[in-house]
């Protein structure tokens, strides 16, 4: 648990990036058993895809090929829209960004409100969408490329060609590791993970 004096300073925010696969989640978990906020971007992006609004919205923009057979939206439709036009996925950006993003005192307020020292913002799209300009600091959560697709392989049943096509629409893996403050490696086995991110946190919360 965070040492009460910890709680009277102001919260961090820490933003989590990495290639595809890479154990982003994971990692975010594991600051989390340690008594910080998560924020799950995936989540909130899940939530604005599920009001009638945005369904709306994206009907008309695509038509129905976009619902599925009941009547929600089906994300790997959109998926294969977006990714196969950057027009088109910088058009759902704009409309889910705004949404979804926060500012760093509004991070800190959920932290503030949870009573965690810090808040652990696990967005996809950090840096693309500016989001890292809320955050004091970012952790790199590396893995070899094989890996990686093994993983989503296995959990999302994606090819090669599926894993390659949606990191060439975000920043290269190389330039987000230049911009982070920490890097964490996290292949196959590795055992001392947990370590690492508890080194971090103390860290950070010094």
């Amino acid at each position: 648990m965070p040492d009460p004096a910890q709680l009277n300073a102001a919260p961090v925010v820490l933003g989590i990036v990495g290639g595809i696969g890479s154990g982003k989640s994971k990692v975010a978990g594991l600051f989390g058993d340690l008594g910080w906020l998560v924020v799950d971007f995936d989540a909130e992006i899940r939530r604005a895809l599920s009001t009638i609004a945005v369904r709306d919205t994206l009907v008309d923009w695509w038509g129905e090929k976009v619902l599925g057979d009941d009547g929600n939206l089906d994300r790997k439709a959109i998926a294969s829209i977006v990714f196969a036009d950057e027009a088109d996925r910088k058009r759902l950006e704009g409309l889910l960004h705004p949404m979804v993003l926060l500012t760093r005192e509004q991070a800190r307020q959920r932290a503030r409100d949870a009573g965690a020292p810090g808040v652990v913002l696990d967005a996809p799209l950090l840096f693309e969408s500016g989001q890292d300009g809320a955050c004091d600091a970012v952790v790199f959560v590396d893995a070899p490329f094989e890996t990686r697709l093994k993983r989503v392989r296995k959990h999302r049943d994606w090819s090669e060609t599926d894993l390659r096509a949606r990191e060439a629409s975000q920043m290269s893996v190389e330039e987000k590791r230049t911009r982070c403050r920490f890097v964490v490696d996290n292949p196959t086995g590795k055992s001392d993970l947990a370590d690492r991110i508890a080194e971090i946190s103390a860290t950070l919360l010094a």
